[in-house]
């Protein structure tokens, strides 16, 4: 009742003009619905439904293109407007074009890339930043389960029958799909080229679909549709655009490239053209929904107002999805190690009866996994049978990766990220990291299985040579003679990842070194763990070490969220040693720093720190960032420091550009020190 409240006030908002949806004739003539692509603009077309649920209307056929074909696939599964509304929010798209630059695979740590590139077919190829396609396969995956269940293959056999449209690559020649897995075929409509990797389904490599039907009335007519419903929220001329973000300029070229000759209408036809030219296509914040929903709700108001009948009052409960026995799970394309790591992590277990909310748990959980870049559950069975034919491509055997930055502070840094999985080596990944910091240069080396049975329980060997300068400074900020460290590291261990949202390693240790400490050499336990979504910097971080040399613990954690426009990220970092060698000892506010001081100015043996980081975008790429912290740091008692509070605060602007984030920033703090801080990228 909330939603309908909400969506109400935004229509009265928009202007009085909205005829009443009472009906003259409530035995409407059959019709079909056909939504058009158009990218975040196809959000309008749940007001469509909406005004549709709002008037009894059902149509006897869905027909979509792109963004049409996902809103339509939800429609025709069983869900009226307002469950869409919701399923469309809890999809969180805007993830899916992040502005951030890609994450590298958790085997080469958590660093953020400027590049790269992976193996294909024969070479290697450019990876897109600018879309996490796995994040999307998994998202359409469990968004589209109810359908994908309820139809088995046969798209006539859902609530309501429904067609997705795509483009055949090698002829531009339109392809119906009408059977299948229905995410697949939802997902082909909708691979914008140069956007999403192309989809092959029976041999036939498929892209989007709007690059030759983007309203595809020709396709509802040859079902045998005589009377159209038809939502437009495709590129017309005049469009706003903003040629400085390379999204944007993405998504002018797409409106070229889907541009045609509308289809002839009939005179019983009724279109429905919302107001959106001035959204762009690829824009999915979720700040914008309510405007698109309302404006596809206010359009469609206006066409259909004496079609129907007025049904007010809430829509009824979307009906529950039969149980289903599973009788068999196949797999294409995947060995039998990986088939039970799949199995294990789907909850599938053949002769029992399926969990949907355990699968559609597991269909989510494959976003943040870097063994697949698309699973496919190609469901078969008759009443309440069902058997799988798992659809697999395996993420790409090779993988290079490469990271640049540069701070005022510490200077520039460059690291080269290698990913082997399994393809010299038969069944073992082998990765390594090449660090080229101004201060820090190493290597990490590391070999574990590909996978390990269902459980992903990986042995792990890894080995670490590094050398660092660690700079010294006075109590006034004067930096003195630095301190060079090398030392040689092995560890041997297990490594556990949980539900693809975290990762714990535990196991000996070992190293050998030249630092002036009591004990240059040692062994003993070595406990690390990160979690939080695999493509988000947020989450915990933590690293715990004992060995007969010295004990050293650290913990960060940080969450982003907004409220409104505004992002806002809170952190924490808490770090305590023992007999630490200098490379060793804990930063108060890591790499990126306390406002005010060097970076690695404050550092020793306990630290305690609470940041906040608050940005929200200004004009075009530029943002507004402010940022409060408070921490301490001095030799640990009683495992807090005891040292004063420190509290400071930085404010400046940040710069979206092709290279990652640049910040401009000054910081102060109550010790009455200043200092300017620019940082191109992002470091660790």
């Amino acid at each position: 009742m909330r939603l309908r409240l909400a969506v109400a006030s935004a229509i009265g908002l928009l202007g009085p003009s909205i005829p009443p949806l009472q009906a003259q004739d409530c035995s409407p003539p059959p019709f079909a619905l056909v939504l058009s692509g158009g990218g975040a603009k196809g959000l309008a077309h749940i007001g469509v439904i909406e005004v549709l649920d709002s008037l009894g209307l059902r149509p006897t056929l869905v027909v979509g293109t792109s963004m049409g074909s996902i809103v339509g696939a939800l429609y025709a599964s069983g869900y009226h407007g307002h469950a869409i509304d919701s399923l469309a929010r809890a999809l969180l798209i805007q993830d899916v074009f992040r502005r951030d630059l890609p994450r590298a695979p958790r085997s080469i740590g958590t660093e953020q890339p400027l590049l790269m590139w992976e193996q294909g077919k024969g070479r290697f190829e450019f990876r897109q930043p600018a879309v996490q396609e796995v994040a999307l396969n998994s998202k359409l995956n469990a968004a589209l389960l109810r359908g994908n269940l309820m139809a088995r293959g046969d798209f006539d056999s859902l609530a309501i029958p429904f067609r997705a449209v795509a483009t055949d690559l090698t002829n531009r020649k339109a392809v119906v799909l009408r059977s299948g897995d229905l995410a697949h075929a939802v997902r082909a409509s909708m691979s914008i080229p140069l956007v999403f990797h192309p989809q092959t389904i029976d041999s036939v490599v498929l892209g989007d679909g709007g690059l030759v039907a983007n309203i595809p009335v020709g396709a509802a007519r040859a079902e045998g549709a005589s009377r159209l419903v038809i939502s437009d929220v495709g590129w017309h001329e005049g469009d706003s655009v903003n040629l400085a973000s390379p999204l944007v300029l993405i998504d002018q070229l797409v409106g070229f490239l889907f541009s045609q000759a509308t289809d002839s209408l009939h005179a019983e036809d009724r279109l429905i053209v919302p107001e959106v030219q001035d959204f762009a296509a690829l824009d999915f914040s979720e700040n914008k929904m309510d405007s698109l929903i309302a404006h596809g709700y206010r359009a469609a108001a206006q066409v259909l107002g004496g079609m129907g009948c007025d049904t007010s009052g809430p829509p009824s409960p979307v009906p529950p999805l039969r149980q289903f026995k599973l009788d068999q799970v196949t797999t294409e394309n995947a060995t039998p190690v990986e088939k039970a790591a799949l199995e294990k992590r789907l909850a599938l277990s053949q002769g029992d009866r399926v969990s949907v909310s355990d699968l559609q748990k597991g269909l989510q959980d494959l976003a943040n996994l870097d063994n697949f870049e698309e699973v496919w559950l190609n469901p078969t069975g008759h009443q309440d049978s069902l058997s799988l034919n798992l659809l697999i491509r395996p993420a790409p055997p090779r993988l290079a990766a490469l990271g640049i930055d540069y701070d005022s502070d510490v200077g520039g840094r460059a690291w080269v990220g290698l990913l082997d999985r399994g393809a010299t080596l038969s069944g073992v990944e082998g990765s390594a990291i090449i660090n080229l910091d101004e201060l820090r240069q190493g290597v990490n080396a590391a070999l574990r299985p590909a996978v390990v049975g269902n459980r992903l329980v990986r042995p792990v060997l890894s080995v670490k040579v590094e050398g660092e300068s660690v700079r010294l400074y006075d109590s006034s900020g004067v930096r003195q003679a630095s301190v060079r460290d090398r030392e040689v590291r092995a560890f041997l261990g297990l490594e556990h990842e949980f539900g693809g949202r975290g990762v714990l390693g535990l196991g000996g240790a070992g190293y050998v070194g030249d630092a002036d400490v009591p004990e240059p050499s040692g062994a003993g336990l070595e406990m690390y763990f990160a979690s939080g979504p695999r493509y988000r910097a947020s989450g915990a971080f933590g690293e715990f070490t004992w060995t007969s040399g010295y004990t050293r613990f650290s913990l960060e954690a940080k969450q982003r969220f907004k409220i409104g426009a505004l992002n806002l990220i809170p952190e924490m970092q808490y770090g305590i040693g023992d007999a630490l060698p200098p490379h060793l000892t804990i930063m108060l506010g890591g790499y990126d720093g306390f406002p005010g001081f060097h970076i690695g100015e404050r550092r020793n043996e306990c630290v305690m720190m609470f940041r906040l980081t608050a940005h929200e975008r200004l004009i075009g790429p530029f943002s507004l960032r402010l940022q409060g912290a408070t921490g301490q740091v001095s030799e640990p008692d009683g495992g807090l420091p005891q040292g004063n509070w420190l509290v400071g605060g930085r404010v400046g602007l940040g710069l979206d550009t092709p290279i990652g984030d640049v910040r401009v920033e000054y910081g102060r703090n109550t010790e009455d020190r200043d200092q300017f801080f620019v940082r191109i990228g992002q470091r660790y």
